[in-house]
């Protein structure tokens, strides 16, 4: 679905920065025009030789590739697999297992013409991945995976279920497994997130609460007052580990009435830490990316061609939910400061989306476009010239370190993790949020593409040592173990 002020191929040229006088929004602006591009699909992922369904029957029956989601890897020839191994991007024991199974007989060596080692790097199954330092995890001989469940208030497309997503796809199996996800909200389940969860989703309450601490090892959550879900008279084998995803007060006031029953916090950044205020153990493991998620189908010129947007347009991207904390609409305002060819491109949805319109259209009318999208956002990505995380609160956002493994220049606010995350002027900009000072630099950016790309290649090249999901598991594992054993009293 394609919703939008379009911006169209005639535009006004300017020479310089404009300064008309902040206007507040017109909630009577003109209806916004209706694109009828789709955004990309399966059909779109085979066709461009991503995809190859007829051949993931085979390839998944070696069971090599047990767990692994169809098309991830169908196609994969010898010399592929020794590409991929040579960079770096495939476990050498893999490669081997792989380079002699007889189902790559007859495999054409061009399937992966095409993919880029970003695209290689974020296979969803973990056999390639994008960090050489990272090895096999082992579990200790002869010991079971840890069992883990989570419990949450909803399953929406969001941030926190998307961390949870990555986590669940990149721990090791022989370590750790999600094995059920628990939703006390039995309307909150939105069946294309569950989907994506390779796990059992149940509605639950009190009971089936309290009965997966007696089944589980470790027990996930967030967004909930969980001493209010759970019998605590009963015994409770599970270790509980509750997620800190933000550094509001509806985070701490959540941990305060968590504390009869969580064991230990993990904040996904430093300032949701040194901000909880909550007397439990913390610790700090910053969120990863899986980069499947950042595939591409269509090349950045094919993309910006779909919403009419010039060649010389300077195109800047938002990545998430409309909703007043991530403040979507201060991109709009910050155009009103900036010549006609600077545009924005926004890729999400939620509840602010007709506020937007509305402001798009009688603020700066034709400038900016708006789609849904939850997958190959590698194309949006590196359509973008310049990616905007404007929010006025936050833990972790995904979007922005999306960005970095993209090589986008990222401009934010200083919120959650962005401070430890982005150098100023270094691998990104930060900034205060003020529409006039935001327009400053991204008119800085524009003026200046040899360093904005070297803004981009640089938050490429931390996203690639620091920010995969890969990373962010082993860190989880980690935890698990150490706090299963003093459980057990190992």
């Amino acid at each position: 679905m394609n919703i939008g002020s379009r911006a169209g191929n005639g535009q006004f040229a300017s020479s310089g920065m404009s300064q008309p006088s902040p206007r507040h929004p017109d909630v009577s602006g003109q209806q916004a025009h209706q694109s009828t591009a789709v955004p990309p699909s399966v059909a779109d992922a085979a066709s461009s030789g991503m995809l190859f369904p007829e051949q993931v029957t085979s390839v998944q029956s070696s069971g090599m590739l047990t767990g692994m989601s169809p098309g991830m890897v169908g196609g994969m020839s010898s010399a592929a697999l020794a590409d991929a191994a040579s960079s770096g991007l495939l476990f050498p024991e893999q490669f081997a297992s792989a380079q002699s199974s007889a189902m790559l007989a007859g495999m054409s060596s061009g399937m992966l013409a095409g993919m880029s080692s970003a695209t290689l790097a974020g296979m969803s199954s973990g056999m390639l991945v994008d960090d050489p330092a990272v090895s096999v995890r082992n579990a200790p001989p002869g010991e079971r995976p840890l069992s883990i469940a989570h419990v949450g208030p909803c399953l929406f497309r969001g941030g926190a279920e998307q961390q949870l997503i990555d986590l669940a796809r990149f721990l090791d199996p022989r370590t750790a497994v999600l094995e059920k996800c628990y939703v006390t909200d039995p309307q909150g389940i939105d069946p294309a997130v569950a989907r994506d969860l390779p796990c059992e989703v149940v509605p639950a309450g009190i009971p089936e609460v309290t009965r997966a601490m007696q089944e589980h090892d470790v027990i996930l959550c967030w967004g909930l007052p969980l001493d209010e879900w759970v019998d605590l008279s009963q015994p409770r084998r599970a270790v509980t580990v509750y997620i800190a995803h933000g550094d509001s007060f509806w985070t701490r006031e959540l941990l305060s009435r968590s504390r009869q029953t969580v064991d230990h916090a993990v904040a996904v950044s430093e300032r949701v830490r040194t901000t909880s205020h909550v007397d439990l153990p913390m610790s700090v493991i910053l969120n990863g990316v899986d980069t499947a998620r950042l595939a591409t189908t269509r090349s950045r010129d094919q993309v910006r061609a779909d919403f009419d947007f010039a060649p010389d347009d300077f195109v800047v991207g938002f990545v998430g939910r409309f909703s007043p904390e991530k403040r979507p609409e201060l991109l709009i305002y910050a155009l009103q400061y900036l010549p006609q060819n600077f545009k924005a491109l926004f890729i999400g949805w939620g509840p602010m989306l007709p506020q937007l319109l509305r402001d798009a259209n009688d603020l700066v009318p034709g400038r900016c476009a708006f789609r849904f999208a939850d997958s190959y956002l590698g194309d949006y990505y590196e359509a973008f010239d310049a990616f905007a995380l404007l929010s006025v609160q936050e833990g972790f956002a995904l979007v922005f370190l999306e960005a970095m493994f993209c090589g986008t220049p990222v401009i934010a606010t200083p919120v959650g993790a962005v401070p430890e995350v982005i150098e100023h002027r270094i691998n990104g900009l930060v900034v205060d949020g003020a529409p006039q000072n935001v327009a400053g630099e991204l008119a800085r950016l524009s003026g200046n593409r040899v360093w904005a790309r070297g803004l981009g290649e640089t938050a490429r090249e931390y996203a690639r040592q620091h920010g995969h999901a890969r990373r962010m598991a082993g860190d989880y594992e980690n935890l698990f173990q150490q706090l299963v054993a003093a459980r057990r009293g190992l």
